[in-house]
């Protein structure tokens, strides 16, 4: 597993720094990846005005929730079960934000010599680095609300919340334990353990309980989740004050970068978005 961990790191590096051979290759790709980040909004914003401009109307991308409410009928409680429509782009604006605000701030504190490619991710980081820590939990928790928006389309909407809440939190959890090394290696190898299950258990969960079956976009947006959740857990699990700064930076922008690319692809889609409801009203 830490092996798993150390070439997630090497291909993420990879790409962010040693695409080709030209010497000025890696710093172009570089800077297009941290311009397609910042502009991420304006992507967004950019798709919103096209679909409108031709006339789609906001049903074409609205996702359906249940909510419960227990009423009075004289003596007896009576439960009564509504239908709400969100528009998907109010899931999608939280991350297209975060991505733009945290890559800006790693940028920012690379110019100011904090954060190079050089510097290890461990427990000595400049204290001022929390302010870009802070930002990726924030992330984090954008990336999982706008997945599971999609995986609990026609699901009662609390499920929704309390699934991204316990997702955000495991997967909060072994970010923040990558700059902390273990005691031993038995340890370590109990905490890889523990953690692993924590996580494949969730992605089961929500395969088998919350995942619509009969929607094409719930199942992929399934996957899509679970895989951003192996490599950010495996990943900075797996550093454990080893790893460099520039490793656990590329893994994070380019994990949520391909979320984020997703969830334009799956807004911009003129298809519609509603997938079969489990429950008919």
């Amino acid at each position: 597993m830490l092996h798993c961990g150390g070439s997630i790191f090497h291909g993420m590096k990879s790409l962010l720094y040693d695409s080709c051979d030209l010497p000025s290759c890696p710093l172009l790709l570089r800077r297009f990846i941290i311009c397609l980040c910042f502009l991420q909004p304006f992507v967004l914003l950019s798709v919103f005005i096209f679909k409108h401009s031709k006339g789609y109307e906001t049903v074409d991308s609205s996702l359906q929730f249940l909510t419960t409410t227990i009423g009075k009928n004289g003596t007896n409680s009576t439960l009564e079960v509504e239908v709400g429509n969100i528009d998907y782009i109010f899931f999608c604006v939280p991350l297209c934000l975060s991505i733009s605000f945290s890559s800006m701030l790693w940028v920012h504190y690379s110019h100011l010599g904090i954060l190079n490619a050089d510097v290890i991710w461990d427990e000595t980081l400049d204290e001022s680095l929390i302010t870009y820590e802070f930002a990726y939990y924030v992330e984090v928790l954008a990336v999982f609300l706008s997945c599971m928006a999609l995986i609990s389309d026609s699901s009662p909407y609390i499920m929704m919340n309390m699934t991204v809440c316990a997702t955000g939190v495991v997967c909060l959890l072994c970010v923040s334990a990558a700059r902390y090394p273990t005691g031993s290696e038995i340890a370590e190898s109990w905490l890889m353990m523990i953690s692993n299950l924590m996580i494949i258990g969730l992605i089961l969960i929500i395969s088998i309980f919350i995942c619509n079956p009969n929607c094409a976009l719930s199942a992929a947006a399934t996957l899509m989740m679970g895989i951003y959740f192996l490599l950010n857990g495996i990943g900075h699990l797996s550093a454990r004050g080893r790893a460099a700064a520039s490793s656990i930076v590329a893994l994070r922008t380019m994990s949520s970068l391909v979320v984020c690319t997703f969830n334009l692809i799956v807004y911009a889609s003129t298809s519609g978005l509603i997938c079969p409801p489990l429950v008919s009203i």
